[in-house]
Parts: C-alpha cells; structure tokens; sequence
C-alpha cells in the first residue's frame, strides 16, 4: 500500500488521495494511516472493519470456528483516536461480519464519521446500491 500511495503522489502531484478499505483492505488502511496520515485526504470503508480481533472473536463463539491472527502489538480501536481525515463508511444492513454494533463504537470513538447504510450483506452495497452509493460518495469527497 506504501509503494501504491507513493507512486500516486509522485504520478499526480496536484490531486487529492482517498484510500478506500473493503473488508480486509480496511484493516491494512488502519495500519497505514497510523503512520502515513499525511499522505491520504479522505478515507472510505466498505464494510469497515473495525476490529479483527472483535470480528475473530465472534467467528470463534458464534460459529465455533477456529480464528488465528497474526501476532501485532497493536490496539485496533485506540487506532482510530488519531485520526484527524475525512472518514466515511459504506455499511449493509445484513453484514454479518461488519456489523452494526461494531460502528457505534467506532462512532464512539469518532463522532465526526459519517456513515452510509445501504441493503445487503457484506461487501454488496455497491451492487444492489450503486446509484445512491455512488452519489454519496460523490457527496463526501466534495464537502
């Protein structure tokens, strides 16, 4: 993601950066911005999650599935107190993963977020959405 941002910056010097996170890609844009804040003018997220450990949490007691993360040393909600970016988060309403109780602590943490719920399930908010999905991201990066 570094080189990605890097290469963009330098190929076009003049434009504004949103990095946008989908499922995964969110967790890896939480790491990058706690050190690379500078370098990104808006943040999206597509069923954003907020935690893994919350989510792998869940896996394991709601479906007795076994959950391995990586060893890190970081506290993924202290993560978020940092930020200072315009952060917008695209929600579906039956997420099972990213859900609904997970961004109102993420709002808890962040007031200023804005978040857009849509209908569907994980990762589905631009396919069953796309009009009003499009215009409201439209709608963010210009504020």
């Amino acid at each position: 993601l570094t080189a990605v941002v890097d290469m963009s910056k330098k190929t076009n010097p003049n434009y504004k950066t949103c990095l946008m996170g989908m499922s995964t890609g969110s967790i890896i844009s939480m790491m990058y911005l706690q050190k690379n804040q500078k370098n990104i003018n808006y943040y999206i997220g597509e069923s954003h999650i907020y935690s893994p450990d919350i989510v792998a949490k869940r896996i394991h007691d709601e479906e007795e599935k076994p959950v391995t993360l990586p060893e890190t040393d970081y506290n993924w909600i202290s993560l978020y107190k940092n930020l200072t970016i315009p952060f917008m988060i695209c929600q579906c309403s039956d997420d099972s993963i990213c859900l609904v109780k997970d961004l109102i602590e993420l709002w808890k943490e962040m007031p200023y977020i804005k978040i857009n719920f849509f209908r569907g399930d994980h990762l589905q908010g631009f396919y069953l959405s796309r009009d009003e999905y499009i215009k409201k991201i439209k709608q963010f990066l210009s504020e």
